[in-house]
């Protein structure tokens, strides 16, 4: 299906009711002629009239006007830079595509919060590329009317500002939902379901990997299996003795967990055995002289939630400190694999998570691995 680029959207006083204008050298490139025509915006399809127009001098993106109305129905925001396509066998025309950005607004400070910054380069992206790209909540969506009431950051930043408009059902979702939490609540698992079924693609459909699920990810490879250390779903308090007779140290995770919330950690100490918890804003440490002691202090502090059993490792630390080393993969259109960002979270003072929302800091990776392993290191 020939694809134009670049064509601005627009509406005009002078079409009569549903017609539309084309311009010439579009039209030619199209293979379109002035004639009845179906035009759709992601899932809406509605009748039109095409008018072939000659091209206006010295316009740098040609533009594609069209009875007001009818750019009403299709929920397309006038001034839209969009591609559009036609399919000749069915006399469709297609505005798009549009591409919808899910995730969650804040109450306080910026609209998306941290995200923001992110979101904010994505809608801009879009519109440099042509796409119709927005953002979305799930409780944006008007079903009856297959509209969405999406934002669009317009301006630059810090002059500019999010600004809420209409627009059809996306042909594609980009899901960016922020917490586990909210993903794998019923409502939003019940919206997605439905939703997914008038979304022709859905772009991050896994969603966040559970860190069970994760594992036995890496372990089906030999190369990685190796180097995992020994992890398994708790069950009973025989495995923290197991655990605890290969090393000194045990971690207790949620398997959905994030952020370092509910992460036990047992050690053996000279007297007993002391436990660390990581609360929301502190590590809190206990000591008791038994393991049967440790044990029911797990178990009360997992209440039965899902988790896993994870051997200690020795790491290294800065001043002390655990850190841990993030490295951001992405495809390249070719399908290859490339580094797009490396960064070290150290935690804060007492803590044994690293997470920056629990106090850590953030380091320059390669500075920080040439600092305490040498000049080849990094």
């Amino acid at each position: 299906m020939p694809v134009v680029h670049p064509v601005l959207i627009g509406a005009t006083p002078h079409a009569t009711r549903r017609e539309l204008f084309v311009p010439a050298s579009v039209a030619a490139r199209l293979g379109l002629a002035s004639g009845e025509v179906q035009i759709g915006a992601g899932l809406l399809r509605q009748p039109a009239r095409a008018v072939v127009v000659p091209d206006r001098p010295g316009q740098a993106t040609p533009q594609v006007v069209m009875d007001p109305a009818l750019l009403d129905e299709l929920h397309v925001p006038h001034g839209t830079r969009l591609h559009l396509r036609f399919d000749p066998e069915r006399r469709m025309l297609h505005l798009g595509p549009f591409v919808g950005i899910l995730a969650l607004r804040v109450r306080r400070g910026p609209l998306y919060g941290e995200h923001d910054p992110f979101f904010r380069a994505l809608t801009r992206w879009g519109e440099r590329l042509a796409i119709g790209a927005y953002m979305f909540a799930p409780r944006d969506v008007n079903w009856e009317r297959r509209l969405v009431h999406g934002y669009t950051y317009s301006g630059l930043w810090p002059l500019g500002r999010w600004r809420r408009g209409v627009f059809p059902f996306p042909d594609v979702v980009y899901d960016r939902i922020q917490t586990r939490r909210t993903e794998w609540s019923a409502p939003y698992m019940r919206f997605r379901e439905r939703l997914a079924k008038h979304v022709p693609a859905w772009f991050n459909e896994t969603g966040f990997f559970d860190k069970w699920r994760m594992h036995q990810e890496l372990s089906k490879s030999p190369a990685l299996a190796r180097l995992l250390p020994q992890t398994e779903r708790y069950s009973s308090p025989a495995q923290l003795e197991r655990f605890l007779r290969a090393g000194r140290a045990v971690f207790f995770k949620p398997i959905g967990g994030s952020l370092g919330l509910g992460i036990v950690c047992v050690r053996r100490t000279a007297s007993g055995y002391s436990l660390a918890f990581q609360l929301k804003d502190r590590a809190v440490v206990q000591h008791v002289p038994s393991l049967a002691r440790a044990a029911a202090k797990v178990d009360r502090a997992i209440r039965g939630r899902p988790y896993i059993i994870q051997q200690g490792l020795p790491l290294a630390t800065w001043h002390g400190r655990p850190f841990d080393v993030r490295i951001l993969m992405q495809r390249s259109q070719r399908g290859q694999w490339a580094m797009t960002k490396m960064y070290a979270r150290i935690a804060a003072p007492g803590s044994f998570t690293a997470n920056l929302s629990r106090g850590g800091q953030g380091a320059r990776a390669g500075a920080l691995l040439r600092r305490l392993f040498g000049a080849r290191a990094g």
